[in-house]
């Protein structure tokens, strides 16, 4: 046979089929996320949030699995199936939904690959798509034995006391689609019946500082790198009044919210983490949501620029650059020279002059209070 024959005949592995169908896979997750919602008829987890699972990553490890036939992912002391598992006890869900969902989960995934796979390789044979659907089956088999286990083992800890009511607390916090339940278990944690709450993303070494600084009335859900710890704050305050609270505890804190809406403030709250994160103290939500609000739309924020700031183009970097901080802390400090000064250790005269420049360069805009607003917006 020559070498022409042969090749012809090479059977395709399962990674090479499926690096050509990634891109087509774009959207697993969020299908993922619909589809074991509506068929189990329970909320829908937000993606944003990534709890009871981080279903973006499952899908990349699911994904490895299916290409690789490597299942070891799922044998990994805590692993994030295990998680799930554990999690899904919290959400008193019976652990023959849990599989339910696990295997629904897996038939989406299945019917999506295989339909990415035949979009995108050409002449795809019989036998290359049953080593996919191989693939797939022995990965399902191996998550539905990880999920068991954590569940399993977690009902075996699961011995009441304070930490049990925290963890089920945080569990309907996140999940939770009856607002009567919810009520009930805040009121049960101890918060006042017109609480809000704040959500918290810390490491899980700072999970019991926190609990210790809000009295133990706090519920939390354990992620695959971190804790979300939900604390109340009575009704009419924002989440910075616990910034004393807080002092000295590494974490991100999300705004207000009806405990209804925890969920956003976990997502939020995660948005700052990934902002900025203070060495030694909290980082508020609160105090960046200019930057949030543009950062959620980056067209809108680069448009602005280019609308304002389009004539320092043509200048060098440097002067650029300073005419710009120079800018932004002068709407910081609603234009109070001596305070714009102090920030920029420079001489009152320097910022007058760099004002000027400013006014040269924007045609005098920084009168106009719809551009102040837009500025602020544009250098958050």
């Amino acid at each position: 046979m020559n070498s022409g024959s042969t090749s012809s005949t090479l059977q395709r592995r399962p990674s090479a089929l499926l690096a050509a169908a990634t891109p087509l896979l774009a959207d697993l997750p969020t299908e993922l996320a619909r589809t074991v919602s509506e068929q189990m008829q329970i909320p829908q987890p937000d993606l944003l949030v990534a709890w009871p699972i981080d279903i973006a990553q499952t899908v990349e490890m699911l994904l490895d699995g299916i290409a690789f036939g490597d299942v070891s992912a799922t044998t990994e002391p805590d692993n994030i199936f295990e998680q799930l598992g554990a999690a899904s006890l919290e959400l008193h869900m019976s652990l023959s939904d849990l599989v339910a969902c696990v295997r629904i989960a897996f038939r989406v995934a299945l019917k999506a690959v295989l339909t990415a796979v035949s979009e995108s390789v050409a002449d795809l044979r019989p036998e290359e798509t049953v080593g996919l659907v191989e693939h797939i089956s022995d990965f399902t088999e191996a998550v539905v034995a990880a999920t068991t286990r954590g569940y399993e083992h977690q009902r075996a800890e699961a011995g009441g006391g304070l930490s049990r009511q925290q963890r089920e607390f945080g569990a309907q916090l996140l999940l939770s689609a009856d607002s009567g339940r919810l009520h009930d278990a805040a009121e049960a944690a101890g918060w006042a019946t017109d609480s809000f709450a704040v959500a918290i993303v810390a490491d899980r070494s700072n999970a019991e500082r926190i609990s210790m600084a809000m009295g133990g009335r706090i519920g939390w859900a354990e992620r695959s790198d971190d804790i979300i710890v939900g604390v109340e704050i009575s009704h009419g305050k924002v989440a910075t009044h616990l910034r004393r609270k807080l002092a000295g505890i590494r974490c991100a804190v999300g705004p207000a919210f009806p405990i209804e809406e925890f969920p956003s403030s976990a997502r939020m709250a995660g948005t700052a983490a990934l902002t900025e994160r203070q060495p030694n103290g909290p980082v508020f939500a609160d105090d960046m949501l200019a930057s949030i609000v543009c950062d959620a739309d980056p067209q809108a924020r680069a448009a602005l620029r280019r609308k304002h700031l389009y004539p320092l183009d043509e200048l060098p970097a440097e002067q650029r650059d300073m005419l710009l901080t120079t800018l932004r802390s002068w709407l910081l400090h609603w234009g109070r020279r001596p305070d714009v000064a102090k920030s920029l250790h420079v001489h009152p005269q320097t910022v007058s002059g760099r004002i000027n420049r400013l006014r040269d360069l924007l045609s005098d805009d920084l009168d106009d209070p719809m551009t102040l607003v837009e500025l602020q917006l544009a250098l958050a």
